[in-house]
């Protein structure tokens, strides 16, 4: 699935489909569940939010500077900013990568 432009909540579910969405203003929440999919998400520069990814095999990686609270192998759970946006993932062996 690829959106472009997106503004609103995200709730997105997959087996092995790769999501891309790229949001106009993020003031959301945004839930990606994947058993093998990537997640790449694009947010504007100033974007304020939690993040909370969990994988068996994936990584995340984000070009916002996190405050991690937690980090284990292959999840880590912090925030830029504030904390009222949440962009939340869970994977199998799928990526999530944060862009500006």
């Amino acid at each position: 699935m690829k959106v472009e432009n997106f503004t609103g909540n995200l709730d997105f579910s997959s087996v092995s489909g790769d999501v891309s969405v790229s949001y106009a203003e993020f003031y959301n929440d945004i839930n990606i569940k994947t058993t093998s999919g990537d997640s790449k998400i694009k947010l504007p520069e100033n974007s304020e939010f939690f993040l909370d990814f969990k994988s068996t095999s994936g990584n995340v990686k984000s070009d916002f500077p996190i405050t991690v609270t937690e980090s284990r192998k292959n999840s880590l759970r912090g925030t830029v900013g504030s904390s009222e946006s949440r962009i939340t993932g869970t994977s199998l062996s799928g990526d999530m990568n944060l862009y500006k």
